[in-house]
């Protein structure tokens, strides 16, 4: 696999933790950029975010995440998450710079921090 997956629940009510979640997102040391960020059904969030690292020519890495935050209960929402890191290199092609991807493997991916600091915070 070249995706890492988590679940986790808490007592804290949806709307609050997703708020939470996008803060903790945009303000770490190397702060993620929100690229979605919609009320999917009611009590339900969808967030996805990217952070690129990039060495210009030289290439870099990006990590992706996907998150969904649901009221599953009164008392209970539940976070679902997956995350890719992937390497790329970058080549000039007519001109125009083209990314060539290269997903890391599950094995190779680093500690999540943001999960660390979440069940720091909500669990």
């Amino acid at each position: 696999m070249v995706f890492a997956e988590q679940e986790l629940k808490t007592s804290k009510p949806a709307n609050e933790v997703e708020a939470a979640i996008v803060k903790s997102l945009q303000a770490s040391p190397n702060g993620f950029q929100i690229l979605k960020n919609d009320l999917a059904m009611p009590k339900t969030y969808l967030v996805t975010a990217e952070f690129t690292f990039s060495l210009g020519i030289l290439g870099g890495t990006q990590r992706d995440c996907l998150l969904v935050v649901g009221q599953t209960k009164d008392d209970e929402t539940q976070i679902c998450s997956r995350w890719w890191n992937i390497r790329f290199n970058t080549k000039l092609v007519n001109f125009h710079d083209v990314k060539h991807l290269i997903p890391v493997q599950q094995s190779r991916l680093p500690s999540n921090e943001f999960s660390n600091r979440f069940k720091r915070e909500f669990a």
